[in-house]
């Protein structure tokens, strides 16, 4: 969850800095990163509630190639 408020603490600043600029393209370019980093947020909001669950086992590597053939160097 602090990750999401980072992101959203990145988006905030961005907007106010935008705000204070009177260079039309240094301001499109802060809200454009403000955008960015509203969607980080939610992405990020998003992955908090996502619970990765396998359904077997991963078999371990052998260090073997394919087939249990050796790969060659």
């Amino acid at each position: 969850m602090e990750r999401v408020r980072d992101y959203q603490r990145h988006a905030a600043e961005c907007i106010l800095l935008a705000e204070q600029v009177s260079d039309f393209e240094a301001k499109a370019k802060l809200l454009a990163m403000a955008q960015a980093w509203s969607r980080l947020a939610a992405l990020a909001e998003r992955n908090v509630h996502t619970d990765i669950v396998y359904e077997y086992a991963p078999r371990p590597r052998t260090g073997r190639g394919i087939g249990g053939v050796p790969p060659t160097a």
